[in-house]
């Protein structure tokens, strides 16, 4: 007797059930011939397909090179005007995930179609951190010797 390949029957079961969302595994046994006392261990109704999965925030979008010459043409053309962009916050505002955008331009970062906006990102950065307020260290001043051992000889003790 053949061995019965239910992983095979569990995806043509969901690819079934995607077109027609009443059907039962039962009816699906019915249809192809199963036993459904031994089919429904292994046939499961509740489970997705993957590759039937409706889109979401982790959906990967397919663009073309020149699609994504685009989008970093228009992300370097921001950077100019806001120096703090970052390629999170820009892919935020395109409805994308920022390792997709950062994976889509690093094939576009050396070309030299984009060495002016590229040259014009880098000024706008070095003008923005040069007008920041500097940070001076601060200061510990350490009390002297003689300060320390008064206040340790004025502390009450404890029990």
């Amino acid at each position: 007797m053949a061995k019965i390949d239910y992983k095979k029957h569990q995806a043509d079961f969901l690819n079934l059930r995607f077109d027609d969302p009443t059907l039962t595994v039962e009816k699906y046994c019915e249809n192809v011939g199963l036993n459904y006392s031994s089919a429904k261990r292994y046939i499961k109704s509740n489970v997705t397909p993957k590759s039937r999965t409706r889109g979401g925030k982790g959906r990967k979008k397919d663009r073309t090179e020149s699609e994504w010459s685009v989008i970093y043409c228009n992300y370097l053309a921001n950077c100019v005007a806001n120096p703090t962009l970052s390629i999170a916050q820009f892919a935020k505002s395109i409805d994308d995930i920022p390792a997709t955008v950062r994976n889509g331009f690093k094939s576009l970062k050396n070309r030299p179609e984009f060495a002016n906006l590229e040259q014009k990102r880098e000024q706008a950065i070095a003008q923005f951190e040069a007008s920041k307020p500097k940070k001076t260290p601060r200061k510990f001043k350490t009390p002297p010797l003689h300060k320390i051992a008064g206040m340790i000889h004025s502390l009450k003790p404890c029990c």
